[in-house]
C-alpha cells in the first residue's frame, strides 16, 4: 500500500494565478498540482516535508489560513484480491434523498437518533441522476440504487445478503431498483480505525465517520464474524454521518465479498473503489 496526503490550499478565488504558481514552484510542489480555476489540490506522499515548506511560503504571502489535509491510501492489486472481505466505495456525488412522502418503517428505530430506518417500498428519489452509472447511493442513508440488468447478474450468480424492491428515479419508474441489503455486520473491533463525534448515548450506533487526515480501517474480531455470518454484501452494524439534525441516524457502509467485486468487475461497473476490511 501507499499513503498520500491530498493538499487543499486556500488561496481566495481574486488571487493571480501567477502569484500561486510562484509559492508552489518555491516549495517545489507545482509539477504535483491540479487546478480547477484558483481552487488547487495537491498530491504527495505522506509525510512528504514540502507540506512545510508550502505553509511557511504561503504565511510569507500572506496567506494564514491553513491547508485542509485529506489522507489517501492507495492499494496494490495483490492486496486487494486477497483481502477477505472488502469495503465498497463509490467514486460519485450520490443521488438526492428520498421525496418527503417517501414512506419509512419505523418500528426498530432507535427513538434518540433514528438509526434503524426502513424504507417502504418504492424507493422515491426526486430526479434520475444515474446517467451511465450501473450503481449509486443515495447521500444521507448510503441506501444503493442499482439498474436492472446489474440486478439480474446478481441474481444469477447467486449473491447473497441483497433483495431488490420498486424504486422510482424521477420520471423513471422502469430501469432501476433499490437494493436492500438484508445482513448485518457485527461491531467493529476496537482496533479499528474511525472517528467518532457526538454518538447517539440511546443506542451509541449512530455519529461514526471516515477519518480525513488519518487512515481509516475497517477491523473485524474473527469469532465475531463466525458467530454472525457472512454474505456477499453485508452492511456495518455501526451508522457513518451526522443525525442530530434529521433524527434519521446516518446510513451503513457496504462491506462485500471477493465474488461482488469479481462480478462488478467483469460487468464494468464503473466509478468503484474497492478498500480491504481486516480480521483479527
Amino acid at each position: 500500500m501507499k499513503d498520500f496526503l491530498i493538499v487543499f490550499p486556500h488561496f481566495g478565488i481574486n488571487v493571480d494565478k501567477s502569484v500561486i504558481n510562484s509559492i508552489l514552484k518555491k516549495a517545489n510542489l507545482l509539477s504535483e498540482s491540479e487546478f480547477i480555476g484558483n481552487l488547487v489540490s495537491i498530491k504527495i506522499p505522506f509525510g512528504d516535508k514540502r507540506i512545510e515548506a508550502l505553509s511557511d511560503e504561503m504565511k510569507l504571502r500572506g496567506f494564514n489560513d491553513k491547508p485542509l489535509i485529506r489522507f489517501e491510501r492507495e492499494f496494490t492489486k495483490a492486496e486487494i484480491e486477497n483481502a477477505p472481505l472488502l469495503r465498497l466505495q463509490l467514486k460519485t456525488a450520490r443521488l438526492d434523498n428520498p421525496k418527503k412522502e417517501q414512506l419509512y418503517d419505523r418500528s426498530h428505530i432507535c427513538p434518540k437518533c433514528g438509526a434503524g430506518l426502513e424504507v417502504i417500498p418504492p424507493l422515491l428519489i426526486p430526479k434520475n441522476d444515474m446517467g451511465k452509472k450501473k450503481i449509486d447511493f443515495t447521500a444521507h442513508h448510503h441506501w444503493m440504487i442499482i439498474e436492472k440488468p446489474l440486478a439480474n447478474k446478481i441474481i444469477e450468480c447467486g449473491l447473497t445478503g441483497i433483495e431488490f424492491q420498486t424504486a422510482y428515479l424521477g420520471r423513471n419508474l422502469t430501469d432501476f431498483y433499490y437494493a436492500k441489503i438484508t445482513n448485518r455486520m457485527p461491531p467493529f473491533s476496537s482496533k479499528s480505525k474511525y472517528q467518532i463525534s457526538e454518538p447517539c448515548d440511546l443506542c451509541n450506533n449512530s455519529g461514526r465517520y471516515d477519518n480525513y487526515s488519518q487512515p481509516t480501517e475497517f477491523i473485524y474480531n474473527q469469532l465475531d464474524i463466525e458467530m454472525c455470518g457472512l454474505q456477499d454484501f453485508n452492511k456495518t452494524f455501526e451508522y457513518f454521518g451526522y443525525w442530530g439534525h434529521s433524527k434519521e441516524g446516518g446510513g451503513q457502509l457496504l462491506i462485500v465479498s471477493q465474488k461482488v467485486r469479481e462480478l462488478f468487475k467483469n460487468e464494468k461497473v464503473r466509478f468503484t473503489k474497492f478498500v480491504p476490511v481486516y480480521f483479527i
